[in-house]
C-alpha cells in the first residue's frame, strides 16, 4: 500500500490454457473495501512451463517507489517461449489521481 492507501497486487497464473503468466491487479484508496476494481491485467504471458526445478517465483517483490511514495515497482519472473532459463520483468504501477 502507498502512502495516498492505494493497493496493487502482483502474481503468477497458470492454467490449462495459460503458461504461467505474471498479472497484476490494483485499487485505489477511494474504491469500495473487498474489491480490485482495475481488474485482472497482464504484465507478461509466458512463453512456456518450468520443467525440472521445483521451484518458483522465489524472486518477486512488490515496492512502493521512496521518491514519489506513489508509484509500484513490481518484479517477477517467467520462461519466454522457446527458453530454459527464468527471465525477470520489471512494472512501474501507478493509479489514477495519485
Amino acid at each position: 500500500m502507498n502512502g495516498v492507501g492505494d493497493m496493487a497486487l502482483g502474481y503468477t497464473a497458470s492454467g490449462g490454457h495459460a503458461f504461467p503468466s505474471i498479472r497484476y491487479s490494483a485499487r485505489s484508496a477511494t474504491d469500495p473495501l473487498g474489491t480490485l476494481p482495475l481488474g485482472e491485467r497482464v504484465l507478461v504471458a509466458g512463453g512456456t512451463s518450468q520443467k525440472g526445478s521445483p521451484r518458483w517465483g522465489d524472486y518477486t517483490s512488490m515496492s512502493v517507489d521512496p521518491v514519489d511514495d506513489c508509484t509500484f515497482w513490481y518484479t517477477n519472473e517467467y520462461y519466454p517461449k522457446g527458453s530454459e532459463f527464468w527471465h525477470t520483468a520489471i512494472a512501474s504501477i501507478a493509479l489514477p489521481g495519485c
